[in-house]
């Protein structure tokens, strides 16, 4: 019997349409794939409009009863609250802001981002507030690890938090969404939180099949490991890789960053109260990673006074298309590209790369040999030693058991264990002598490549 031309096309075209849904598609310029369920999804945005209204209202309601909370619970300065006032306008207003780069899924996931996030800050305080509340034990002598993203601080952080005198939060204990936010006895067993921010990782395969296996030849994400403390800072102030979506409102939360009228100190307060309640080894020491705190060095200071400082550093021409190869892979769903969507990101990573180089700079300045500086190179060539500096430059001894276990994790924990990820400064528009001239400040800190 003969099949009818007409059938044969719906059926291919159904094929097809199931291998998109299903297989996923190449973004343009991109190492990452998108399911055909993204592009729907997006289609049915830009036509309806629906998922993408801002209820400002609404959410400055709750912003108003997150303030309320956090009152009772940090008994903060009016000028704190005056600042958090200015910075969550900054974000409202950012979201339309001209210039913005969103796609329509990407915004609507952006909205629904700012509202867990007040709703996170919402539970710590009224938590901390609350009668029976936890009690509270001093964060002694943290060391605080900063510098550029990208300089091995990930390396030195892991290989720390292998002496069982250490903590460091796990990626779980700052990103859940439960409204239970007691305490775990153990951060390392299975707890219920932690399984659901694991499935919230597996969500992402609905959207993308390669996402996350992209996003991990960068930096491997578990909800049980170890993570920097940038989560609990996102709480208040937009992702990292957000200036490539809303270009204006990142460039007036920097200006509120630098601004020497502005109280910032809750940022790093909220997070002595939150390290405080949590459990871990009697006078544990802390290990508080994440180049976000360079930018707030003096309210690290001023809330951790005998904090240990250490430095990673770099050279800004690997470090700039390393960070633009993690920013495109970990804002693919959220970004609409385009024509010179690539320069933009160079344009956003080499900003963001300057003002942490700033804060560095001024830091080491201002506090002559307060902060230890270790360079990539070495770091990378003897990590061991690195860490022995570490110790040294904390007035600790390392036990020699510590030290073998150390040795061992980097035998078992080799560089590109989950594939080495694939960029390139062209991409970005990055130029190495622009790059030399514009951190030619930062030089010192660093072996030149």
């Amino acid at each position: 019997m003969m099949v009818s031309r007409a059938r044969v096309g719906s059926v291919a075209c159904a094929a097809v349409a199931v291998g998109l849904l299903a297989r996923g598609y190449q973004l343009p310029d991109s190492k990452v794939r998108l399911r055909g369920v993204f592009w729907v999804m997006n289609w049915i945005c830009d036509v309806t409009g629906r998922m993408q209204a801002l209820d400002v209202g609404r959410l400055s309601a709750l912003h108003e009863e997150v303030l309320a909370a956090e009152r009772r619970a940090f008994d903060e300065s009016a000028a704190s609250e005056d600042a958090k006032r200015r910075l969550f306008a900054i974000q409202v207003a950012g979201v339309d802001a001209e210039g913005n780069r969103f796609t329509p899924l990407g915004r609507a996931l952006f909205r629904q981002d700012l509202e867990r996030r007040l709703r996170r800050r919402l539970r710590l305080a009224d938590a901390l507030a609350s009668a029976d509340a936890p009690g509270r034990r001093a964060v002694v002598a943290p060391v605080v690890i900063v510098g550029l993203p990208r300089t091995g601080s990930t390396l030195l952080h892991r290989l720390l938090a292998v002496d069982p005198a250490s903590r460091s939060p796990r990626y779980w204990e700052l990103s859940h969404d439960a409204e239970d936010v007691s305490p775990a006895t153990d951060p390392d067993a299975n707890d219920a939180r932690a399984e659901a921010v694991e499935a919230g990782f597996r969500k992402l395969s609905l959207l993308s099949p390669n996402g996350l296996e992209e996003f991990f030849k960068f930096h491997k994400v578990d909800a049980r490991d170890i993570e920097e403390v940038t989560p609990m800072l996102r709480r208040y102030f937009f992702d990292m890789e957000t200036a490539l979506l809303a270009p204006d409102a990142v460039a007036a939360r920097n200006a509120w960053l630098r601004s020497r009228d502005v109280d910032r100190t809750f940022l790093v307060d909220h997070l002595r109260r939150w390290l405080e309640v949590q459990s871990g080894p009697e006078a544990a020491c802390w290990l508080l990673k994440s180049p976000a705190l360079t930018a707030l060095l003096p309210e690290v200071l001023r809330v951790f006074p005998d904090a240990v400082v250490v430095f990673t550093s770099r050279d800004p021409k690997r470090v700039a298309p390393s960070l633009c190869g993690l920013n495109e892979v970990a804002g693919s769903v959220k970004y609409r590209g385009g024509r010179g969507g690539g320069a933009r990101i160079g344009d956003a990573v080499l900003g963001r790369l300057a003002a942490y180089a700033d804060g560095q700079r001024a830091f080491v300045a201002e506090n002559p040999g307060r902060a230890l500086l270790l360079d990539y190179a070495d770091l990378v060539r003897d990590p061991v030693g690195a860490v022995r500096r570490v110790y040294e430059h904390a007035g600790k001894h390392l036990a020699p058991d510590v030290e073998r276990a150390m040795e061992r994790h980097v035998a078992e924990n080799r560089q590109h264990a989950h594939g080495k990820p694939a960029y390139a400064p062209e991409q970005y528009a990055l130029d190495d002598a622009d790059i030399d001239r514009r951190f030619a400040d930062y030089a010192p800190f660093h072996t030149p490549a």
